[in-house]
């Protein structure tokens, strides 16, 4: 596994933060988990190309930190590490 850091909305972040807490999970397994099912529903659909990728736009607001291990930085002491922006 690879580490990778996305930016979402704030607003995002704390339904994200909830409904992982109603589950029981962290955050970042809760969206690592939705981003790898929307993948492969998005690979049964069609081919992906040039004409088809996907864009997004950047916007500003919280991230979470998933390393290339999967687990959060911090669970090992069972607390969740949530950054912001300035903290990057």
């Amino acid at each position: 596994m690879e580490q990778f850091a996305m930016r979402i909305p704030s607003a995002a972040l704390q339904e994200l933060r909830q409904i992982a807490h109603e589950a029981w999970t962290p955050p970042s397994t809760l969206a690592r988990a939705w981003l790898i099912e929307r993948i492969e529903a998005e690979k049964k659909k069609k081919p992906v190309t040039g004409d088809n990728v996907p864009t997004t736009t950047p916007v500003s607001g919280s991230h979470i930190h998933v390393t290339s291990d999967g687990k959060e930085p911090g669970m090992e002491t069972g607390k969740c590490v949530q950054t912001n922006q300035k903290d990057v």
